[in-house]
């Protein structure tokens, strides 16, 4: 049986100065609309996971928060991760292969530059940039279908789509 791998970056976030810690940096107002419309648009699309992976990032938990409105996972189901902010890819790819089996649609909610090397690593095909070259944009929505063991994971995913929140909302 196969498996489905939803990668999501985090919406925008604010850059508020005032602000210290860049894991304590929250939405923007863009973020919090775009991240609402994702997961409204993610529901009509009926595009679930069976278990959340999480950045313990202000900005990851609030971007899942309101998608999750929409979609309505379980809390038993979602696991924050402090390994999650900012991972690398080998921490990414660690996270993934201990995944319980039993689990066959997993969505992982982090950052750049990790989703970005995660989502090229995991594709069979080159997958597609923006006009301006950028690949996982803050709000972009990755999805593949896996073969049956989230420890081989290497080229191993066909690439469903690519969903930017323009894509769904037009430009901001």
């Amino acid at each position: 049986m196969s498996r489905e791998l939803i990668v999501l970056r985090h919406c925008k976030s604010d850059w508020d100065n005032a602000i210290r810690q860049d894991e304590q940096r929250p939405l923007s107002q863009r973020g919090v609309n775009n991240a609402t419309t994702l997961g409204l648009w993610m529901s009509n699309q009926s595009l679930s996971a069976d278990l959340v992976l999480c950045s313990t990032a202000v900005r990851a938990r609030q971007t899942l928060e309101l998608v999750n409105e929409g979609l309505e996972i379980s809390a038993k189901n979602i696991q924050f991760d402090k390994a999650l902010y900012l991972a690398s890819l080998p921490t990414l790819l660690q996270c993934l292969s201990e995944v319980d089996q039993s689990f066959h649609s997993v969505m992982v909610v982090g950052h750049n530059p990790g989703l970005d090397y995660l989502v090229e690593h995991v594709s069979t095909t080159k997958p597609p940039l923006t006009s301006n070259g950028k690949l996982m944009t803050t709000g972009c929505l990755a999805r593949f279908e896996c073969p049956d063991d989230w420890q081989n994971l290497k080229h191993m995913g066909n690439l469903l789509s690519i969903t930017r929140p323009s894509d769904i909302s037009g430009p901001d």
